[in-house]
């Protein structure tokens, strides 16, 4: 199963990191919540009718509008500024988990995050949700610069 998409909107700044302290434990500042019901609104347009199991593979590049700086150097200018992209990336799989994208972020073995300021705002998001061979079962044969590429079932 593969899931791909982008929608055109400027990413919030606010991470789950940014937490505030109380006597009763931590909470999320107010564009904390604001972030993630964004984030929820976006995410909940492309929610897979079922609820992906098995490893997952997650890319996601998110571009936000160029600064007065960026614009000058070129149409698409990596973000190295805040936030961070693994505090993003956390707080994006944690609302996909609680929509039912899967059962638990732990299934995603791989995650790619690219940040950019750029000419269109917006998020990337490619879910590839990898198929399990039992052990003992052949796999098919990948192409190879000799091979034929044409699918064979190898017994590797």
């Amino acid at each position: 199963m593969k899931i791909e998409f982008f929608k055109e909107f400027v990413p919030p700044k606010t991470t789950v990191q940014q937490r505030r302290q109380n006597t009763q434990g931590g909470y999320l500042h107010s564009s904390g919540r604001v972030a993630a019901a964004t984030w929820k609104a976006v995410l909940e347009q492309h929610k897979p009718p079922y609820t992906i199991q098995g490893p997952i593979r997650i890319t996601i590049a998110l571009t936000w509008p160029h600064t007065v700086r960026t614009r000058r150097i070129a149409a698409a200018v990596p973000k190295i500024t805040r936030p961070d992209g693994d505090n993003l990336i956390k707080m994006i799989k944690d609302i996909m988990t609680k929509l039912g994208y899967w059962n638990d972020d732990a299934q995603v073995y791989s995650e790619t995050i690219e940040r950019f300021h750029g000419e269109i705002p917006g998020v990337f998001v490619r879910i590839e949700a990898e198929e399990v061979r039992q052990a003992g079962e052949p796999r098919l044969a990948r192409q190879t610069a000799g091979g034929s590429g044409d699918g064979e079932v190898t017994g590797k």
